[in-house]
Order: structure tokens, then C-alpha cells, then sequence
């Protein structure tokens, strides 16, 4: 298994956070290796992390 983790920090959610959001998570979804996803937000530090699971590197 493999994973890759996003971290966010973020002052306010705009547009443009939301599209690259939507961008990355609709390409990792649609993967063919694709397990599922873990996910967590710290309010006091405004930072959100994804980590998406995947069964193994496909190159």
C-alpha cells in the first residue's frame, strides 16, 4: 500500500482552493489503484490534511 498526504493551511476558503480540492480529489477517486481516503482538520491551527490510500505505485 501507498499513500499520499495533502496538508493545507489556509487563511479562508476561496474559489480557487475549492477547484484544486475538487481537481485532486476527483483524479485520485477515478484511480484504478484507489482504496479510500482518511481526513482531519485542527481549527485552532487552520490546517486540514487528506491522506488518500492507494493498493500500490503504478507508474
Amino acid at each position: 500500500m501507498i499513500s499520499a498526504t495533502f496538508i493545507f493551511k489556509q487563511k479562508k476558503t476561496d474559489s480557487e482552493f475549492e477547484t484544486l480540492d475538487l481537481s485532486i480529489e476527483s483524479f485520485v477517486e477515478n484511480h484504478p489503484e484507489y482504496l479510500g481516503k482518511d481526513s482531519w482538520v485542527n481549527l485552532e491551527q487552520k490546517t486540514m490534511a487528506v491522506v488518500y490510500y492507494f493498493k500500490r505505485i503504478l507508474g
